[in-house]
């Protein structure tokens, strides 16, 4: 596996490891150390990536922005209009935040964003 391949899988790890850790513990209560332990890297690696907390808060709700409004820019392409448009897009973003930990924490980081 390529030198670049490898640092893109572990930035994805903590990213994914971060989501976990913020949606449960939200910004304020989660720590570096936190997301350590939970997307399994390094000190080393996390700061590669990230300089901060702050930073790496800021890629989750980047990501989760992203896999928000992508689907919404789709639907407009299709014939679908009014009430139907709305109700496909909820029943959608309702998934998203069933099955999306990156979705759930983005939300979450969202509405704190206050706190930093």
């Amino acid at each position: 596996m390529a030198k670049q391949d490898r640092s893109g899988l572990t930035r994805q790890a903590i990213i994914e490891g971060a989501a976990r850790v913020f949606e449960k513990k939200g910004y304020d209560g989660t720590s570096l150390a936190d997301v350590i332990a939970e997307a399994h890297v390094t000190k080393g690696a996390l700061y590669f990536h990230f300089e901060s907390k702050r930073d790496l808060a800021n890629a989750v709700i980047t990501l989760q922005h992203g896999r928000s409004i992508t689907p919404a820019q789709d639907h407009l392409g299709t014939d679908a209009r009014g009430l139907e448009a709305v109700i496909h897009l909820s029943q959608h973003m309702a998934r998203q935040l069933v099955d999306d930990p990156i979705v759930r924490a983005g939300s979450r980081l969202t509405l704190e964003t206050g706190t930093f």
